[in-house]
């Protein structure tokens, strides 16, 4: 197979490709793929109905699992000729339980052993829930809103994020990378920034749509989400000063009202293994956990 670097251009064949597919994972969004492409130094290649994608990691080709509505055993044939001409074996990251099945099922005669990495599992929710708080399981996070509105009355605002906008996005992001110490050493916060970047200098390209949210006209959280599949918009961002008590809380639940009508689901991503990420998303009660993992195969 012929794997290059994913472009806008693909975007049209893509999409219709990750519909097909049905999956529900933040790795399978094409924004994802555009935006950290960079970052993660991943290769796409589109063929015979399907995208396929691949990485490199511990000397060996890492491939994610093919997405489209073809014969997924041919598709993996694909793969394991591809991993061939390496001299190794199909070796995954980001699979769905489901997707583990099927590896294991095509490939028999391969003994894999298949391995959570929670720290990359999605977190995904009704849009209704996040976009009403109802119920006692809310409760908290009504009160945010609550005291948010009270303290900054006739003093905030909430926009559409417009193309006006990116440079005071970009200068805020920063502002809060330093705030957060995320500028103090490579992590995956620190990558995201990259990906940030990237995804405002191609947001209309990309179809994303966002907001933010201002204080006596100064930026206090921003967040965006795009398309995933018909059913599930994928919320790739969302930054605020933690000192503006209930800014996470309304930025939050302002961008789930706007996208509830047309999507039932919102994938909130993962947590990255960061205990104060892994709080902040269980508090809004997802719908499903989806759990991910790697594969890593031997002859027997």
């Amino acid at each position: 197979m012929q794997f290059r670097e994913i472009t806008l251009e693909d975007m049209p064949l893509a999409l219709p490709l990750i519909e097909q597919s049905g999956c529900m994972a933040c790795d399978a969004s094409f924004v994802n793929m555009f935006i950290w492409k960079d970052i993660y130094h991943s290769l796409v290649c589109i063929r015979d109905g399907f995208l396929f994608r691949r990485g490199t990691g511990r000397s060996r080709f890492l491939y994610s699992y093919p997405l489209g509505g073809g014969n997924i055993g041919d598709a993996l044939s694909l793969i394991r000729a591809d991993a061939a001409e390496a001299d190794g074996l199909p070796a995954f990251q980001g699979l769905t339980e489901e997707q583990c099945s099927v590896v294991a099922e095509v490939y028999q005669d391969i003994d894999y052993t298949f391995e959570k990495t929670p720290q990359w599992a999605d977190y995904i929710y009704l849009s209704s829930d996040l976009a009403s708080l109802r119920g006692k399981k809310y409760h908290s996070k009504r009160n945010f809103i609550h005291r948010f509105t009270a303290e900054y009355e006739g003093r905030y605002e909430l926009r559409e994020i417009t193309a006006d906008m990116f440079d005071d996005i970009w200068r805020f992001n920063l502002e809060w990378c330093a705030r957060e110490g995320c500028m103090h050493g490579h992590n995956g916060v620190a990558s995201e920034s990259c990906a940030i970047r990237t995804a405002l200098e191609n947001y209309a390209a990309l179809g994303l749509h966002g907001q933010v949210l201002y204080v006596d006209g100064a930026i206090v959280a921003y967040t965006f989400a795009s398309h995933l599949l018909d059913t599930v918009a994928d919320v790739h961002v969302e930054k605020a000063l933690v000192s503006v008590t209930g800014a996470y809380a309304v930025i939050n639940q302002s961008l789930a009202a706007s996208l509830a009508p047309r999507y039932r689901y919102l994938n909130r991503e993962e947590d990255m293994g960061i205990d104060g990420l892994r709080q902040a998303k269980a508090s809004y009660h997802p719908a499903l956990h989806l759990m991910r993992y790697s594969a890593r195969g031997i002859q027997p």
